[in-house]
């Protein structure tokens, strides 16, 4: 799929955003930034997920017009894999390996989370080796639904029947608590949200006049969200039990949509094309969205030395995580992604094609 540089760019601000709201972590905790006092600004970063989900339910949604038949579903599924798994595995491993030459163990379910992306092992709820890890549950299980419903629309009655059963039977095994809240929290919603744009895009029908509102609508509903506040949607805890999650949709996934929305339809009606420097950080969002907590524990041992002050504390991370990501990308996350697109290529006996853009 060809990269539609819109996306990019509000990938590369969702990522900065997450890795923003960890830098004011270590800022506050270290010190009293004047950002801190702007409003609710401290925790908003963690927006980023919420944009992240809106913009995959787009993505996803234009790449699944590739499902024609069963194979080219098995096809979705491994390329989705393929493209999220391999890198997020050795951060993981990088980021728990101080772990084990200490000696400490790591528990089962966290292992599990981790490697299957399922965090709900025993019906308890166990974070992934990686805490922002819990977003990349959520997002295999929106890939997992979407390549479920393209391989039984080609399937035969006897497969939807066992489709039925399995979520009966998924539907009993949601009567934990934790099982209940990832199988049908309210965040996937987002991706939901993230199909319906993608349907107006296909269309075509918003004109730049319609797209424009929708921008300054998602600005408004951010800078709501800063002057009011937003309780306590931003801990990932009340989020993932489920108590606060439709709210975090509501005050978050729904200005992002409005974000995605009106950027994705003014491209598509002016051609306008956003600065290339951004668009490069978007190439790299998945790699900076992963690799800054392995950064910032020596961002941390330089802020404690307290030669820098809390503003620039902030600062000095973000640009860190950016930086950071942007070499991980380029050295590792690209060639894996490249080396797991000729492995599905070679297994479904798919011809070398070369692709406008870059891996979405």
């Amino acid at each position: 799929m060809k990269t539609i540089q819109s996306l990019q760019v509000l990938r590369g601000v969702a990522a900065t955003a997450v890795a923003y709201a960890h830098a004011m972590d270590m800022a506050l905790a270290n010190g009293n930034p004047w950002q801190a006092r702007i409003g609710h600004l401290d925790n908003l970063g963690a927006i980023g997920v919420d944009l992240f989900f809106v913009i995959s339910g787009v993505i996803i949604t234009l790449t699944a017009r590739s499902i024609v038949d069963r194979r080219s579903a098995h096809v979705f599924a491994a390329r989705r894999f393929l493209r999220v798994a391999p890198f997020y595995w050795i951060v993981s491993l990088v980021f728990i390996l101080p772990w084990l030459a200490d000696g400490r163990s790591v528990e089962f379910g966290r292992l599990v989370a981790t490697v299957a992306f399922y965090p709900c092992l025993g019906g308890t709820w166990h974070d992934p080796v990686l805490d922002i890890g819990w977003t990349l549950c959520f997002e295999m299980l929106f890939y997992a639904g979407v390549y479920l419903a393209g391989f039984l629309r080609f399937s035969s009655l006897a497969m939807r029947a066992g489709a039925v059963v399995a979520v009966m039977a998924l539907a009993h095994l949601a009567g934990a608590e934790a099982i209940r809240g990832f199988l049908l929290s309210p965040m996937l919603l987002e991706f939901g949200l993230g199909i319906v744009i993608a349907r107006l895009y296909l269309r075509g029908s918003v004109d730049a006049r319609t797209a424009r509102t929708l921008l300054l609508l998602g600005g408004v509903g951010l800078s709501m969200n800063i002057a009011f506040g937003y309780g306590d949607v931003h801990l990932m805890a009340r989020v993932v039990d489920g108590s606060l999650a439709a709210q975090r949709v509501l005050l978050w996934g729904v200005p992002s949509a409005a974000l995605v929305a009106g950027a994705l339809l003014l491209e598509r009606a002016t051609g306008a094309r956003p600065p290339k420097s951004l668009v490069r950080v978007g190439d790299a969002s998945y790699a900076i969205y992963l690799t800054h907590p392995l950064l910032f524990p020596a961002v941390e041992r330089v802020v404690a030395s307290g030669i820098f002050p809390a503003d620039a504390v902030v600062l000095l991370a973000t640009s860190v995580a950016v930086g950071g990501g942007l070499l991980s990308y380029l050295t590792i996350e690209r060639p894996l992604v490249e080396v797991g697109r000729r492995l599905v290529d070679s297994a479904f006996g798919i011809a070398p094609r070369l692709e406008a853009g870059r891996p979405a």
